[in-house]
């Protein structure tokens, strides 16, 4: 369960759990497949990240911070592409993984990366929101 932002639109046709748009901006929230070696977070995102940047060469990397989200132990991160862009135009995303009972949760937001520190406190919101039932 999650609160929507405000004057953002849901995607209802997604692959995602929850998925919401705002112009070129978005977030989603998807249980992940993946599965590797979920107790150890730290193996798990490290993971992650090399799988990203095999994606997306030349992304740019913050460092990772962990984070308690719904209770959660949780891991967080940033990184800018112009791999994920189809119009070229870099993006900045955030990713938090959390790790919930054997199961790894992504929530991600994505806005252009001029715009991104102007859309973070919408998404540290969202992501604050996150709640399982």
């Amino acid at each position: 369960m999650v609160t929507p932002p405000e004057g953002w639109e849901e995607v209802e046709a997604t692959p995602f759990l929850f998925e919401y748009n705002k112009g070129m901006s978005a977030i989603w929230v998807q249980e992940m497949e993946e599965q590797f070696d979920i107790d150890d977070p730290d193996g798990y995102i490290e993971t992650m990240i090399n799988s990203y940047a095999g994606a997306y060469p030349g992304a740019e990397f913050s460092s990772v911070e962990s984070l308690k989200v719904a209770d959660c132990d949780s891991r967080k991160f940033s990184y800018t592409t112009t791999s994920a862009s189809s119009s070229g135009q870099p993006f900045t995303f955030v990713a938090v993984y959390i790790f919930r009972g054997g199961a790894v949760y992504r929530v991600e937001g994505r806005a252009l990366e001029a715009e991104f520190d102007a859309f973070l406190p919408v998404f540290e919101a969202f992501i604050n929101s996150l709640r399982f039932e």
